[in-house]
């Protein structure tokens, strides 16, 4: 895992897969390519497949796209979208 991802963990109640999952989206919402390039290379360390990443950054890319909703339209919205997905 990378040295920064590292130096924001502060104990061991999740795993390393969570640590790096957590790690790369919140790199990909805050739109830095150089945490993001970092947070790739550390959830790869992890078992964290291409898929996985792309999955993340979809969601993350949803979710910036429904700044200002509430959270009951983003789950309305959100069981719209998965009746479609995964099917």
């Amino acid at each position: 895992m990378s040295e920064q991802v590292q130096n924001v963990s502060c104990c061991n109640v999740i795993s390393d897969r969570e640590q790096a999952l957590i790690a790369l989206t919140a790199a990909i919402a805050l739109n830095n390519g150089n945490l993001v390039k970092q947070a790739v290379i550390s959830a790869k360390e992890v078992g964290i497949n291409n898929d996985e990443i792309g999955m993340i950054s979809e969601v993350v890319t949803k979710l910036q796209g429904m700044e200002g909703m509430s959270i009951e339209e983003m789950a309305a919205q959100s069981q719209t979208s998965s009746s479609t997905c995964c099917r």
